[in-house]
């Protein structure tokens, strides 16, 4: 029987400092490029990021396990070509979607992987820390370096977001019994864990907290830039 691996073991704890570290230099030098450097370094990345995963749909065919669990439903699958979107041609709502939600959803996947059944060092393990960790440098990078700028006022273009995928994800949970957004069931031993136990198992009211947790994710990720603006 192969073994996983635990949260917040050194392997762990590890990687999420190394991807930290990454992110931090990541930023430090993209913000010293010149105009051009920065859009060429961020198409270069958007377009590894988009290989990486359409690889990964690859390999999982290949060995048989490719299936509609597959679908990239999940807030940082999504992010993927959010990412490749804005890399190309920057438009604001995804800058913005990029900054208030996939990037606190890919901390979170760091933090509490689901992804924990395989060793650490195996393949979907190591995809899921690197992709994670690329898609969180991207979206660090473009804020430092001022092509992505955080507004509370455009707020609403994430939600509109959420309003148009989370759907989606909800039917497609709904009919084919899957677990997109983790609408369904929460990653155990998450925060999300929380709000199911504090829903009764209620799947809808679990939903409304999720919904709720998203609004106040997305506030306190604007706060900040608010507070800044306003000063």
């Amino acid at each position: 029987m192969t073994m996983g691996f635990e949260r917040y073991s050194a392997g762990h704890i590890l990687i999420m400092v190394i991807i930290a570290a990454a992110c931090i230099l990541g930023a430090v030098i993209f913000r010293k490029l010149p105009e051009k450097g920065k859009r060429g370094t961020s198409l270069f990345l958007g377009i590894v990021i988009t290989v990486m995963d359409l690889v990964h749909y690859w390999v999982y065919w290949r060995v048989g396990i490719l299936g509609i669990v597959s679908l990239p439903l999940h807030l940082c699958a999504l992010a993927v070509y959010v990412v490749l979107i804005h890399s190309i041609w920057k438009p604001d709502w995804a800058g913005q979607v990029l900054y208030s939600l996939s990037l606190p959803g890919v901390w979170c996947a760091l933090i509490f992987p689901d992804w924990t059944a395989h060793p650490i060092l195996s393949y979907p393990s190591l995809h899921s820390f690197i992709m994670h960790g690329l898609i969180s440098m991207y979206i660090i990078m473009q804020v430092v370096g001022g092509r992505i700028v955080p507004r509370f006022s455009r707020i609403w273009k994430c939600v509109i977001f959420l309003c148009v995928t989370a759907p989606v994800a909800a039917l497609v949970n709904h009919f084919l019994g899957t677990n997109f957004m983790f609408m369904a069931e929460p990653v155990p031993g998450s925060p999300l864990q929380f709000l199911y136990e504090l829903a009764g198992g209620n799947s809808g009211l679990y939903v409304a907290f999720l919904v709720v947790l998203a609004m106040l994710l997305m506030t306190l990720m604007y706060l900040p830039f608010a507070i800044i603006k306003r000063r």
